[in-house]
């Protein structure tokens, strides 16, 4: 089985004081249409299996820059698909469905579809494109 991993960071980090990175690979994700801003992604491609685990986790911020919702989530078994990749705006795109969430306001799980749009800096894009490219994945 051959493993080969990506990860990607940004645009900002910290817990208690935020910073801003000064070159990111993510300049925010959508998650569930809240923007966050705190984000890191790991991507590991299974030759194997021909599939991807890919694993999120993102930060959003109030006004005055504290954190006031984190989550993660992740796929096991994750196949890459043309769309999800979109060049033009350099977004890579993944939508759950059908599992469980927690709703960022009200804290309570319900069960839904959720669509998470990652906007990557120019820097980043290309860092992801080329992993996609050098696996393959891209023709």
């Amino acid at each position: 089985m051959t493993k080969k991993e990506i990860k990607l960071k940004g645009s900002m980090h910290g817990t208690k004081k935020i910073k801003s990175y000064d070159n990111p690979d993510i300049m925010y994700s959508t998650v569930d249409k809240q923007k966050c801003l705190i984000n890191k992604i790991n991507i590991k491609y299974y030759s194997d299996n021909n599939n991807f685990y890919i694993y999120h986790s993102f930060d959003r911020l109030d006004k005055d820059l504290n954190i006031n919702y984190s989550g993660r989530w992740y796929l096991t078994d994750y196949k890459y698909k043309t769309s999800d990749l979109n060049i033009k705006n350099k977004t890579f795109t993944v939508t759950l469905k059908s599992i469980e969430w927690e709703n960022f306001d009200t804290g309570k799980t319900v069960k839904k579809t959720v669509k998470i749009i990652i906007q990557f800096s120019e820097k980043g894009f290309d860092k992801l494109k080329n992993y996609f490219e050098k696996n393959n994945i891209l023709s």
